[in-house]
């Protein structure tokens, strides 16, 4: 009686070996199967993506956590400029990651806020030019903040109207500098104050 193994093993050995490369230096090489040079093409493509992976992952991770540090370190003085540079680019680099979108969303609202506060400032000083600098640069940085969109067009507003030859408005703090004065009359006292009223609306 024949053995059972051997019987149930042979016909799978053949074709076992039957789809492999036979390597004689006398008769040459017999092609491999297409299924075997499928499969290693497929596992020297899921290698290669195993790799960039590794080796790419911390590289982003690393750069990202110094960038954070460098927005942590900036906010702490406060420098909300260089804040927001920091945290900008940590969450360019890693979007997904909760640790860095709070404080880039944080950040970028208070330093916009910044900016078109020392726009206002600029404009209430007849600095036109500047201010509207600081109002775009408000824009730039966080283009969801309204204000600064429209103190930038009313600032340069303002501009156009001053090289036409038209007077600017005064600014609202040199308005109610006057009619804080003594020897302002109650009537021109309250037209100063309605004045600066209207401005602050506008």
């Amino acid at each position: 009686m024949p053995n059972s193994l051997s019987y149930w093993v042979w016909p799978y050995k053949k074709s076992f070996e039957a789809s492999l490369t036979i390597e004689n230096p006398s008769e040459g090489s017999t092609p491999i199967s297409s299924g075997a040079a499928n499969r290693t093409t497929l596992l020297r493509i899921m290698l290669a993506w195993i790799l960039i992976v590794a080796f790419g992952a911390p590289a982003y991770s690393d750069q990202a956590s110094a960038a954070y540090n460098r927005g942590v370190r900036a906010e702490a003085k406060p420098d909300y400029d260089a804040a927001f540079e920091g945290y900008a680019e940590a969450y360019r680099l890693k979007p997904k990651e909760t640790k860095y979108i709070v404080p880039f969303l944080r950040v970028r609202g208070i330093a916009a806020e910044e900016h078109v506060r020392k726009g206002q400032l600029l404009r209430d000083n007849s600095k036109l030019q500047e201010a509207l600098l600081e109002f775009q640069r408000a824009a730039d940085i966080d283009p969801t903040n309204l204000a600064a969109g429209q103190e930038a067009q009313r600032t340069a507003d303002m501009i156009k109207k001053q090289a036409e030859g038209a007077e600017a408005p005064k600014p609202v703090s040199e308005l109610l500098e006057k009619a804080a004065d003594g020897k302002t009359s109650t009537w021109a006292r309250k037209t100063l104050l309605a004045a600066a009223k209207r401005l602050t609306k506008e």
